[in-house]
C-alpha cells in the first residue's frame, strides 16, 4: 500500500511528459527488473512526445500534484499502463483501467510480459483473459501473451485480433504494460515505448 491521499484523475498533455516518462521508466526498472533497458532517457522522452501523445488517449492519475501513474490507450488497445512502485496498492491502477472500459465499452486488448505474473493477476481478475502467448514478442523480445477483456464477458480470439497491430508498444505496464499495448513483433516500435505492461501493482 502506497502513501496515501485522494487519487484525481485526468487528461494529460505534452507538458506533462517528463512526469509520465518517469513513471515508465521508474515502474518498469523497479518492478520489472528483468526487463533490459533499450533506450536513453532523451530517446524516451521523444518517443512519448512525438509519437505516443499522436495516437494515444493519455490519462494521469495525480495525489497532491503528483503524476503517480498513468494509462495510454489507442481505440481498444491499451499501450501503457504504469503506476510508481510507492504507489501500487493503491488503487491508482485500477481506476486508470476503470476509466480506459469506460472510454472503450465492449474490448480492451493488451499485451503484457508472460514472467509480469503480478499485472496478469491483475488483468485476469478485472475480467481479462488470455487470448495468444508469443515466445518472443516486442522490442524485447521476451515471452508475452496478449490478453483481452470484453464487455459481455465473452472471448476475443486470435482471428479477431489479427487485423490490427498488436505490438506497437508494450505496458502491460499496469506496468505492467515504450510495457501497454503492443501487429505482431514486426512493426519495430521501441518497447520501452511499447503496449502495456502493466506496472504489477493493485495498481
Amino acid at each position: 500500500m502506497g502513501p496515501a491521499g485522494k487519487i484525481v484523475l485526468r487528461l494529460a498533455d505534452e507538458r506533462n511528459t517528463a512526469d509520465i516518462v518517469n513513471v515508465f521508466r521508474r515502474a518498469r526498472t523497479e518492478s520489472l527488473p528483468f526487463l533490459p533497458v533499450l533506450h536513453t532517457l532523451k530517446e524516451t522522452l521523444t518517443w512519448f512526445r512525438h509519437h505516443e501523445f499522436s495516437r494515444s488517449m493519455i490519462w494521469v492519475a495525480e495525489v497532491g500534484e503528483q503524476i503517480v501513474g498513468f494509462a495510454a490507450r489507442e481505440s481498444d488497445w491499451l499501450h501503457h499502463l504504469y503506476v510508481l512502485p510507492e504507489h501500487q496498492g493503491t488503487g491508482a491502477g485500477s481506476q486508470l483501467l476503470a476509466k480506459a472500459k469506460e472510454e472503450c465499452p465492449g474490448t480492451l486488448r493488451l499485451y503484457t510480459f508472460q514472467q509480469n505474473h503480478r499485472a496478469r493477476a491483475f488483468y485476469e481478475s478485472r475480467g481479462f483473459t488470455d487470448v495468444e502467448f508469443n515466445e518472443a514478442g516486442g522490442e524485447e523480445q521476451l515471452p508475452d501473451v496478449l490478453m483481452a477483456w470484453c464487455v459481455s464477458g465473452g472471448r476475443l480470439n486470435r482471428a479477431a485480433s489479427s487485423t490490427l497491430d498488436l505490438r506497437c508498444c508494450y505496458s502491460a505496464g499496469l506496468t505492467a504494460p515504450l510495457e501497454v499495448a503492443e501487429t505482431p513483433s514486426s512493426t519495430g516500435a521501441p518497447s520501452a515505448m511499447s503496449v502495456p505492461e502493466l506496472p504489477p501493482s493493485d495498481w
